[in-house]
């Protein structure tokens, strides 16, 4: 094992793949690292402090993330996009990285502009949701702290069931988004079954 150790001639495995074997390849090593180091960081009796992990964790690239937050009742946030923007009616917290922050800054730095929420993350959904804008990859939070006063582009905030979720986001007129942010709430339903109660 050593010996092995000490040929390997690159600095990084996942830019060697791509390198030797192709974009597609690296993708889906990507998407299989990604799905191994889930279960090292969520064990079946899953706590919610796992947040240092997950804020070291690499996440496979997109062009935007976004925070799903839960509450101890399982009840999800929901923001009402201001003006109908891009013809979403209910939605969740995502935006574009600004140059210099991690996937995480970038999904907690949207969470609290659009909701008014700090959030602390506790896991990552799978893969990347495709929307009429490029893909995004959403982390799943807890609020922290009171609520602050959310920015523009939001119109109103509310804690709903998942349930109730699937009914708000079916007002979206934009197909895409709507499709996009039902298999969010598909994903974290699965997500949260897989969890103990907290």
């Amino acid at each position: 094992m050593s010996q092995m150790i000490g040929s390997i001639g690159y600095s990084n495995f996942k830019n060697e793949i791509q390198a030797v074997q192709g974009k597609d390849r690296a993708k889906v090593y990507g998407k299989v690292w990604t799905q191994l180091y889930q279960l090292q960081l969520e064990p079946e009796a899953f706590e919610w402090d796992s947040s240092t992990a997950i804020e070291k964790m690499s996440v496979q690239a997109a062009e935007s993330y976004g925070v799903i937050l839960v509450s101890p009742e399982r009840q999800t946030l929901l923001r009402r996009v201001s003006g109908g923007f891009g013809a979403y009616c209910w939605s969740f917290a995502k935006g574009r990285s600004e140059g210099y922050e991690t996937p995480q800054q970038t999904a907690k730095r949207e969470c609290f502009e659009e909701t008014g929420y700090r959030s602390r993350l506790i896991g990552l959904l799978p893969g990347r949701y495709e929307g009429t804008t490029g893909t995004t990859s959403f982390f799943v939070g807890v609020p922290e702290g009171e609520p602050q006063v959310f920015g523009p582009e939001t119109q109103e905030i509310r804690w709903v069931s998942l349930q109730e979720a699937c009914e708000l986001v079916s007002l979206t007129k934009n197909h895409v988004g709507r499709e996009r942010d039902h298999s969010v709430i598909c994903d974290l339903s699965r997500w949260l079954s897989d969890r103990q109660k907290h």
